[in-house]
């Protein structure tokens, strides 16, 4: 078994945990007050599914996995709870928590955005579908727009518009071009992954050993500000934590 996503939330960090043979799948929370000396305060296992990765909105945890999304009550990490699921909405995927809503990735080539009015029980508000969402990898939102990198399509990034949850609206990509596919394409693949907004700029990480700063400032106008490219191989980037 084995880490695959964490979520750092004031001195707790929340770990998924994908498993692999007798191993449990699941969710950790980890005590990281003393950096030194990180403890382990509670543990919830699935038997039924996959966990990929969560988002946090205590206290409550989104997790997803297979199957959908299960709601997770950590108010008491010793003793966490399900308290609810939304089934479907495709496999596995990034999931990510932004004032009352949910945004997920679907199969394929899907965003959903789900209202968390009530946390225990998502509502699916709305959905764009469109080629250039091909391979969901990292979601973010700030304001009213939702920045996604894809992994398809030579990889990329793709803006939308979530003013209205109910009707998201793509307002423009920018990639499947040399600017993350630079290095060694045949043996290291061709997409983008994590990424950080910060201001009026992106920060892009690629499995191509590419770093790219692209400035959104207008999103219908992505502008190239540098690509840089790195050795000998690179995967997420450390995010800024807020």
């Amino acid at each position: 078994a084995y880490g695959r996503f964490v979520e750092i939330h004031g001195k707790k960090a929340y770990v998924t945990r994908y498993g692999t043979g007798a191993e449990p799948t699941g969710l950790a929370i980890v005590d990281i007050s003393k950096p030194s000396s990180p403890t382990i305060l509670g543990y919830w296992t699935d038997s039924t599914d996959d966990v990929y990765n969560c988002a946090v909105a205590e206290p409550y945890v989104y997790v997803r996995g297979s199957n959908g999304i299960k709601v997770l009550d950590v108010s008491n990490p010793a003793s966490i709870t399900q308290v609810g699921s939304l089934a479907g909405t495709g496999t596995g995927g990034h999931l990510r928590v932004y004032g009352n809503y949910i945004f997920g990735s679907g199969a394929g080539n899907t965003l959903y955005i789900f209202s968390i009015a009530d946390p225990k029980l998502p509502v699916q508000m709305g959905s764009v579908t469109d080629a250039r969402l091909t391979g969901i990898y990292y979601i973010s939102v700030v304001g009213k727009y939702c920045y996604i990198s894809v992994t398809d399509n030579s990889g990329g990034l793709v803006i939308v518009d979530v003013s209205n949850p109910a009707l998201p609206t793509i307002v423009n990509s920018y990639g499947g071009s040399v600017t993350f596919d630079q290095v060694d394409a045949t043996n290291f693949g061709n997409y983008t992954q994590a990424h950080v907004v910060s201001g009026r700029y992106v920060y892009i990480n690629s499995k191509q050993r590419v770093f790219t700063i692209l400035d959104v400032s207008d999103p219908a106008n992505i502008v190239l500000v540098s690509a840089t490219t790195f050795a000998p191989y690179s995967f997420n980037p450390v995010r800024r934590l807020a």
